[in-house]
């Protein structure tokens, strides 16, 4: 499950995803999946962290809270 992440201010509203498989993930091959399947209205980001963990970054709060609401 996704966790809101705290941040030091700016617009938009993260979010931490681990993805758990046993093959390394890149965010191309994530952002090819996730942007499509969520249909975000504003701007999608993402940060690879390590280790199959994925930093989203949503620049409208809403979508946020409807990936989050109805998750994957």
């Amino acid at each position: 499950m996704g966790r809101r992440c705290q941040t030091g201010g700016g617009d938009s509203a993260p979010v931490g995803w681990p993805i758990f498989m046993k093959r390394t993930l890149n965010v191309k091959s994530v952002a090819r999946i996730f942007k499509p399947l969520w249909k975000p209205t504003g701007k999608l980001k993402l940060r690879d962290l390590g280790e199959n963990i994925f930093l989203f970054e949503f620049s409208d709060v809403l979508d946020l809270d409807r990936v989050l609401e109805f998750e994957p």
